[in-house]
């Protein structure tokens, strides 16, 4: 991605995909419950943005991409490096060196900005929220 990062959640994607062929009032509260965890994202996200990072909490939006499917996105072309850093500052977490490798710089300029992490620690911290509600939805229904 060229301007900018997201996130596509997709958490119990086989579940969603059956859900999404079924319709009904399951799959719409599953779509519910979503959306209200993605609210949640973005405001953590936009409260944790560093002031300082010019257009950075404006641009940071949860969005229904279709019907079941939701993304997170921070779309300034900067976003990822205020989130992992720059230079010998870089801090990743666990699981995300693969995510974070395609914002890696070509090493002509010798910036050090610290890590300062809003994105991701949002979407770990409802992300589990937002499993545990669709799981409620499911065992209400007998699905699961």
């Amino acid at each position: 991605m060229a301007k900018g990062f997201s996130i596509e959640l997709k958490g119990l994607q086989g579940v969603i995909n059956e859900l999404k062929k079924e319709g009904g009032r399951i799959a719409q509260d599953v779509d519910d419950e979503l959306s209200a965890g993605m609210v949640l994202m973005e405001r953590s996200a936009k409260r944790l943005a560093p002031v300082d990072a010019g257009r950075l909490r404006s641009s940071i939006t949860a969005s229904r991409v279709e019907f079941l499917a939701w993304e997170l996105v921070a779309q300034v072309d900067y976003a990822a490096y205020v989130e992992f850093g720059t230079g010998a500052l870089v801090d990743i977490p666990p699981g995300l060196a693969g995510y974070a490798a395609q914002f890696k710089g070509k090493g002509i300029r010798k910036v050090n900005l610290p890590a300062r992490p809003y994105f991701f620690p949002s979407v770990f911290a409802y992300n589990i929220e937002i499993a545990k509600g669709i799981k409620d939805i499911l065992k209400r229904e007998k699905r699961i």
